[in-house]
């Protein structure tokens, strides 16, 4: 019997995929734009380079959750792979705890810098977009990689596998 994805992990999903999908459609525009302006027009948009780069900074950091949730992350495998029994997920969970808490210190600092930011109420040169806007990508990015993992060492304890809740 097939199990039915979990609604919760699917709206999470769908949120970070039609997220994701739509900066990156967005970027590919704006770049397009400026090519044609700047080749064809001997004119350039101004703006343009500065929201992609900002638009850049938060795909990639919204990128490792939808990496960790498809376990597309670079790993060292020659390991794990020719594990078997109960060492292949202990192994595993080790690995992830450390991961975690490479998260949650990148998280405190993220938090913290992003205050310090929004306290200097730094905007940028051309959009005048709050900096800590752009900066808040990275406390955000690793809060939701963090919740992947979580999850994964949950269901490995748990027994339930590593992606019960309908994801790739």
């Amino acid at each position: 019997m097939e199990k039915k994805p979990n609604k919760f992990f699917f709206i999470l999903n769908r949120t970070e995929e039609i997220l994701l999908v739509t900066l990156i459609s967005i970027t590919v525009v704006l770049l397009f734009s400026q090519v044609i302006m700047r080749y064809v027009f001997n004119n350039s948009l101004p703006w343009t380079e500065e929201l992609s780069r900002y638009l850049f900074i938060w795909e990639s950091w919204l990128g490792i959750s939808i990496g960790a949730k498809q376990a597309k992350h670079i790993k060292i495998v020659i390991l794990t792979d020719r594990l078997k029994g109960m060492l292949r997920p202990i192994v595993l969970t080790v690995a992830d705890l450390f991961t975690l808490f490479v998260l949650v210190v990148l998280i405190g600092y993220g938090f913290v810098l992003t205050q310090k930011i929004m306290a200097m109420s730094t905007n940028s040169s051309v959009l005048h977009i709050p900096m800590w806007l752009i900066y808040a990508s990275l406390p955000a990015g690793c809060a939701l990689m963090t919740f992947r993992i979580v999850t994964d060492i949950a269901n490995r304890l748990l027994g339930r596998g590593e992606r019960p809740e309908g994801g790739d």
